[in-house]
């Protein structure tokens, strides 16, 4: 794999118990918009040139100062979603062909993406 793309959000991805947990549907609406707008902002007008060859893998590191999560518990899906339109066409399995996720207990809140395609053979 080569790695293609990367950037970090200022801010810790809130875990997938705390994006469900019994939060009314408006507010997670609201979570996946500020997401969006956080990814866009860190992505800012960086590019892939060329154009990724799908499908991509998509990294997610999570940085937590107080713990570390579940590696499997942050929710990439709010990173990747900002993601479709820009980097991403969609997101379904001909455009992304992985989602990756780890955490670790870090000095700062941060979420660093990375986005890897298949080496050319």
């Amino acid at each position: 794999m080569r790695l293609r793309l990367e950037f970090t959000v200022e801010r810790a991805l809130p875990s997938w118990n705390v994006f469900y947990a019994g939060r009314h549907w408006a507010r997670r609406a609201a979570m996946v918009r500020q997401w969006r707008w956080l990814v866009r902002e860190a992505l800012g007008l960086r590019r892939p040139d060329p154009p990724l060859r799908f499908p991509v893998t998509v990294q997610v590191l999570v940085g937590k100062r107080t713990h570390a999560l579940d590696a499997d518990n942050p929710c990439a899906k709010l990173v990747i979603d900002g993601l479709k339109g820009l980097v991403l066409p969609d997101d379904d399995g001909r455009y992304l062909a992985w989602a990756v996720t780890g955490s670790r207990k870090a000095e700062r809140n941060f979420t660093r993406v990375r986005i890897y395609e298949r080496s050319r053979a």
